[in-house]
């Protein structure tokens, strides 16, 4: 196991599976998006998006400041890619959508 798969399977455990939690930050992204009309009714961000755009906010971050650290977690977050990959494609495993709130304003 490399060191990458060992980080991303830490995070697993204090956080769940990237699966389930990239969709959850991805409806909280989503949430907030459409609350300053910043997306069209019905579009939505994905688990994909929310590990592509953290490894652009780490991107983003080495740019001003060189940390190991900050390569680290981008090589995680690829991980993360190629594992929500496989979970959704290769397995055909379709995570189930969260509930919508009631009362939602956006539709």
């Amino acid at each position: 196991m490399t060191d990458t798969e060992k980080l991303v399977n830490a995070r697993g455990t204090t956080y769940g599976p990237p699966s389930v939690n990239f969709r959850r930050i991805a409806l909280l992204w989503t949430a907030w998006a459409r609350g300053r009309n910043l997306i069209h009714p019905g579009a939505e961000f994905t688990a994909d998006d929310v590990a592509h755009m953290s490894i652009h906010i780490k991107q983003a971050r080495l740019a001003e400041t060189w940390h190991a650290d900050g390569a680290d977690d981008i090589a995680g977050y690829a991980e993360t890619l190629t594992r929500l990959h496989d979970c959704t494609i290769s397995r055909g495993h379709v995570v189930p959508p969260m509930p919508e709130p009631e009362g939602d304003s956006y539709s």
